[in-house]
């Protein structure tokens, strides 16, 4: 699998899906640049090549924290019609069998629990690509997902 922008969307289809981490929906909502030219880019073709994106539960609530914290109802509506009602955005809950998943991981790599869900999520929604800014990703290992870093993404 491709690294760069360009080989992603050339990847995107429906055998191959996406996992998102936080970073990429804050850089999207507050078109934060040039991110979110990418995250654009990649949420333009994940429809229009029948690919998916999922989202973990733990991204889906921290971004909702912030929404909180600011107190802006109408962001808040906005984030939310926009997850739930994209046919291509699935958010994954929290079950037992994800979270065995996540200790799992967790004890392997030492990442954060937090990390551990989301990369559990990454396995249970069976992404190619779990897309992130946070290079502490790149310890897990799994020989079906390819991490990709927004920043490395910008630099191509």
């Amino acid at each position: 699998m491709e690294t760069s922008l360009s080989g992603l969307i050339d990847n995107l289809n429906s055998k191959n899906t996406i996992l998102i981490d936080t970073p990429f929906l804050i850089y999207h909502f507050k078109d934060i640049k040039p991110y979110s030219d990418i995250t654009e880019v990649i949420f333009n073709n994940t429809g229009a090549r029948n690919s998916r994106v999922f989202l973990s539960i733990i991204s889906f609530t921290e971004i909702l924290v912030g929404l909180l914290k600011k107190g802006n109802a109408d962001l808040i509506k906005t984030f939310k019609d926009f997850m739930q009602n994209n046919p291509f955005i699935s958010t994954m809950d929290f079950t037992y069998e994800l979270s065995e998943t996540a200790a799992s991981i967790r004890s392997e790599t030492g990442l954060g629990l937090a990390d551990s869900i989301i990369c559990a999520t990454a396995v249970k929604s069976k992404s190619s690509y779990l897309i992130t800014n946070d290079v502490d990703f790149l310890k897990f290992k799994n020989k079906d997902i390819k991490i990709l870093i927004l920043d490395n993404l910008v630099a191509l």
